[in-house]
C-alpha cells in the first residue's frame, strides 16, 4: 500500500491524468493516434469499393435468408443473426479502411458448386 507521500503506480490520482500513471505495464497509448484517426473518418467508397460493398451485402443477405429458414425461432438463432450482422459491418469497415487491397472483384461465392 502507498505512503502518503508516493502515489500508487496502478491507478491515478485525479480524472485528467495520462494514461501513463495508470500501471507500468499498461501501454501509455493502447491505440496510435493515425489508427483512430482511420477508425473514425469517413471512407467514402469509389470505383471497385462500390462493387466489393454491393457484394458483400448481396451475400450476407442471402446468408441472413438461409439461417431463416433453415434454424428453428429462439435465442440461438437472434444470436447467430447479431453475429452476422457484426461480421458484416467489420467486412464492410474492412473494405473502407483498407482500399489499397481492391485489385481484383470480390466473387459471388453462394451460387457456385462445391469443388
Amino acid at each position: 500500500m502507498a505512503t502518503n507521500d508516493e502515489t500508487p503506480s496502478t491507478a491515478p490520482t485525479g480524472g485528467n491524468e495520462p494514461m501513463e500513471t495508470v500501471a507500468a505495464d499498461v501501454p501509455a497509448k493502447h491505440t496510435a493516434d493515425e489508427e483512430l484517426g482511420k477508425r473514425y473518418a469517413y471512407h467514402s467508397p469509389s470505383g471497385e469499393a462500390v462493387q466489393r460493398h454491393d457484394t458483400l451485402r448481396s451475400e450476407f443477405l442471402w446468408f441472413a435468408r438461409f439461417l431463416n429458414n433453415a434454424l428453428p425461432e429462439g435465442r440461438s438463432k437472434a444470436l447467430a443473426h447479431t453475429a452476422l450482422e457484426e461480421a458484416s459491418m467489420h467486412a464492410h469497415a474492412s473494405i473502407a479502411r483498407e482500399p489499397s487491397l481492391h485489385d481484383q472483384a470480390a466473387p459471388c461465392l453462394h451460387n457456385q458448386a462445391a469443388p
